[in-house]
């Protein structure tokens, strides 16, 4: 069997496949089942006209599911980071992005443009990940941490003015979904954290 070109239009129709499937309950634990994958070979060839086997969807599944997870890890790990909208992904120095490729492996390729078919590889992989956040300290284990420096979602021209057009493996890539994808808001700021009064004894006059 040839190896296939998972190119961004053939990963992206295989990733919708994959959550297709996913939601019609086709995936019991970690891995499709045989009616699963039976149907996203049949999808592949209908919509792509790809002959692919079981083993060539399964290592795609496999792959997905590491580049989603290490993507999480990524998210995850500091807080005090820039955003580009343009590539969806972290703006920080070369020093940065040394030490989290040195702790996260996979996070390499996330440099230059961010999860791409991130809303289908969610529905897919999120429920059956473990990205240890048991093992990550308070600040970097909650998203929505308000304390120290917040991150600054950095200007579109500064951010992408390396690089004119986004390519992964010679293929252009549409950025335009990117920008939903920034962990924060307009402003630069994560979500505020809201804060309960409930359990707060009254003051009394001494």
């Amino acid at each position: 069997m040839p190896e296939i070109d998972w190119n961004v239009e053939n990963t992206r129709v295989l990733c919708q496949l994959f959550a297709e499937q996913v939601a019609r309950g086709n995936r019991p634990n970690t891995h499709l089942n045989s009616v699963g994958f039976a149907e996203v070979e049949k999808g592949l060839r209908d919509r792509l006209g790809i002959l692919a086997t079981k083993a060539q969807i399964k290592n795609k599944w496999d792959k997905l599911k590491k580049d989603f997870k290490a993507w999480k890890k990524l998210l995850l790990r500091q807080t005090e980071t820039g955003w580009c909208p343009i590539k969806g992904t972290i703006i920080m120095n070369e020093e940065w992005w040394k030490k989290a490729r040195a702790d996260i492996p996979e996070c390499g390729k996330f440099k230059k443009i961010g999860l791409q078919n991130s809303d289908e590889l969610k529905k897919c992989f999120a429920d059956i990940i473990n990205i240890g956040v048991d093992h990550l300290s308070p600040h970097m284990a909650n998203p929505s941490n308000t304390g120290g420096t917040k991150p600054n979602v950095t200007e579109p021209e500064q951010c992408d003015r390396d690089t004119p057009e986004d390519e992964v493996g010679g293929n252009y890539v549409d950025t335009s979904q990117f920008e939903q994808e920034s962990p924060f808001n307009p402003n630069g700021k994560r979500p505020p954290t809201r804060v309960d009064d409930k359990g707060k004894k009254p003051k009394t006059d001494v």
